[in-house]
């Protein structure tokens, strides 16, 4: 070891520096690691001290929750590493004995090494043998660990070794036999060979398999020299690296387990982000399918089953440039769902269908048309996955991905397809079980939200718009109809959610609620306190805001009774433009506090006014603050004071900028501007 202070190499015991020579040679040199920025440190010490063994003690890592596994792969991935490096834990029972150990093979090597030496400056003795038994050198020879063998110029046997008769298995009939003809690489050794006849120092090494010993791997070096006439000649020495060799060839195997491992998750973490950012069924699927290429392959293709027939709902291409035929493959060529396409295989099999290299009568059984034909062979298929979408034992579509040059799929990748396939299959299904969800909801919805009666004395006009297609539906609902004491009633409420049972409670609601403004005379405070105990009687566990009121018209305008549980105010514009929000009294909302007695107000709305009643789908954006929506809606109705009231309902609906996230309920009553007498009943 060198001859530092234990302290400062951050040895402990049982390890400490032995055979400390400040001027001698250095057999092991073991280094400390606790971070990967310490792999520095190993390849400056093996540049330094390529001779020395080299052992790397894995420390405790100074970071919480640092994983000592990454200081191995690290190790494994970096350039100047020597391929015989060894790697301790530091509570490793036999590490100081390991570390003898690899100081006693690097003795040995730099012992075997001046040997070497000593043999390239030797008269060389001439004959078919090295074994003249008078010098000491021949017995260090005949014992040497390594072979050696003399040749020609020309690259034929002169004489060798014991040991270099063991490793190539060699015979007296091999004397004068072609040394390169005695290994798998014939070239490469007589490249070498020709390159040592006139070098004065040894080749680079060159690795080797002997023809007569299979599995068997050397290093070869070779130095030109001559023979004790002054003949030329060639040593080479041979060093078995089979050991070496197979450690080298299974670290490499792991290194590749290991890069398909880390490729793998950076996939599925990329997949997991598209789907935790999901904005819509088909734009997922679209994502998701460019985050598979060219992870995955070069193309992907998503069909989903609609109907019997496959839709392809996603086609990408790595390369931008072949984009264009990936969207012709979407637009114009998605499978036949019978026919024998892969994709309509593995929906049958409900398996995994692949091929790592298809052929040019492939391609023609598959396509479509000519002109199909020639897509696919301008983007080069030569091998593809197909892997079913399978929720609860069915498939619901295909994920394909396409090799488009020499990549070959391998059963990994078909594991990682189907990985791609569970993604895609799950938000394919939970798609479809929304659709169902939202058929129904919608369809219920609607039917509570009939045609408006005509009121006697007023206009009414109303509009519904649900939210965006891509999320459920709400409990927003409408109404207007005559009471039992012959008053106009008007409704505006919302169920807080968005799904079935929201919809459900609002079918429920609308429903009681006309029931108790026909039966009751306590006027609209009445009503919402009787629905409130309805509310909580019948075990509906979501909170509704509503406003309800009766309109009376009078000689000289109408006359508003409500009452508001936790709704938006409703609003007033007068026909010479003026605005006020109907502040009045506001009681908590509908299922919390159904016992509790609710208020009433009453405003006059002047001839020619309009009162709209509206949810907060109108009015309430993410950007920005409720007051602000309020204030856009005021402003907005004050020009249209003199609008018919079905043009004043479409113009604030776009005046308003919906984004369509949220339900949108508006119910418009105008008081006519000239005189009117009452007469109680509802027309038509």
């Amino acid at each position: 070891m060198s001859g530092a202070d234990p302290a400062v190499l951050g040895l402990r015991p049982p390890l400490q520096p032995v055979g400390v020579d400040a001027d001698g040679p250095v057999d092991v040199v073991v280094v400390a690691l606790r971070t990967p920025q310490d792999v520095a440190s190993v390849q400056r010490h093996h540049a330094a001290r390529p001779e020395a063994a080299l052992v790397v003690v894995i420390r405790a890592p100074e970071t919480p929750g640092a994983d000592p596994a990454d200081l191995r792969r690290a190790l494994s991935y970096s350039p100047g590493i020597p391929s015989d490096l060894v790697v301790l834990d530091e509570h490793d029972p036999d590490l100081a004995q390991t570390v003898q150990d690899a100081g006693d093979r690097a003795a040995r090597r730099r012992a075997h090494a001046a040997l070497l030496h000593t043999l390239a400056n030797q008269p060389r003795v001439p004959g078919p043998s090295l074994r003249p038994a008078t010098t000491a050198l021949a017995s260090a020879l005949d014992h040497a660990p390594f072979g050696v063998v003399v040749l020609t110029p020309e690259g034929s046997t002169v004489s060798w070794n014991p040991r270099a008769s063991g490793l190539l298995n060699l015979a007296a009939r091999d004397l004068g036999s072609t040394f390169a003809a005695l290994f798998q690489e014939p070239g490469t050794v007589h490249a070498a060979i020709q390159a040592a006849t006139s070098a004065d120092v040894f080749t680079p090494a060159v690795s080797a398999q002997p023809v007569r010993a299979p599995g068997t791997a050397v290093e070869i070096n070779a130095i030109g020299s001559e023979l004790a006439g002054g003949e030329p000649a060639v040593m080479a020495l041979l060093v078995d690296i089979t050991t070496r060799t197979a450690a080298e060839r299974a670290r490499d195997r792991l290194n590749d387990q290991l890069a398909v491992v880390l490729r793998s998750q950076e996939f599925l973490l990329k997949a997991s982000d598209v789907l935790a950012t999901s904005s819509g069924y088909r734009e997922t699927l679209r994502r998701l399918a460019t985050v598979a290429v060219p992870t995955l392959g070069d193309l992907c293709l998503i069909d989903i089953e609609e109907d019997g027939r496959f839709t392809r709902v996603a086609a990408q291409h790595a390369d931008p440039d072949q984009q264009h035929l990936a969207d012709v493959l979407r637009g114009q060529y998605a499978p036949d769902r019978h026919g024998k396409h892969p994709a309509a295989r593995a929906m049958e099999d409900l398996r995994p269908h692949w091929d790592p290299h298809v052929d040019q009568d492939w391609l023609r059984a598959s396509t479509q048309s000519g002109e199909h034909y020639r897509i696919l062979s301008r983007l080069g298929f030569t091998g593809y996955i197909a892997v079913p979408l399978v929720v609860d034992g069915r498939a619901l579509g295909v994920v394909t991905v396409v090799s488009c040059g020499p990549r070959r799929f391998e059963p990994a990748d078909v594991t990682l397809a189907q990985e791609l396939a569970g993604r895609v299959a799950a938000v394919v299904d939970k798609e479809r079980r929304y659709d169902r969800e939202h058929e129904i909801a919608v369809a219920l919805q609607r039917s509570m939200l009939t045609a408006l009666p005509e009121l006697d004395g007023l206009e009414v006009a109303a509009r519904y718009l649900p939210a965006h297609a891509d999320t459920q539906v709400g409990g927003d609902w409408y109404d207007a109809f005559l009471t039992g004491d012959g008053h106009h009633a008007i409704v505006i409420g919302d169920v807080v959610g968005h799904d079935l049972d929201a919809a459900s409670a609002m079918g429920q609601l609308r429903s009681a609620m006309r029931a108790f403004a026909w039966c009751r005379d306590d006027g609209p405070p009445g009503v919402l306190q009787a629905l409130d105990q309805f509310n909580a009687g019948v075990g509906i566990t979501e909170f509704t805001t509503a406003v309800y009121g009766t309109v009376r018209p009078t000689c000289d305008g109408a006359t508003f009774e409500w009452s508001n549980a936790g709704h938006l105010a409703p609003l007033v514009v007068d026909a010479d433009g003026r605005t006020r929000y109907l502040e009045g009294c506001r009681d908590l909302m509908i299922g919390l506090a159904s016992t509790r007695p609710r208020a009433g107000s009453r405003t006059t709305l002047p001839p020619g006014s309009t009162l709209l009643l509206y949810t907060d789908g109108l009015v309430e954006r993410r950007t920005h603050p409720l007051t602000q929506g309020l204030d856009v809606l005021a402003r907005a109705v004050s020009g249209m004071a003199h609008e018919p009231l079905e043009v004043m309902c479409d113009a604030l609906l776009e005046a308003m900028d919906l984004t369509h996230e949220d339900d949108v309920a508006l119910l418009a009553v105008r008081v006519p501007a000239a005189p009117h007498t009452p007469s109680g009943h509802l027309g038509g």
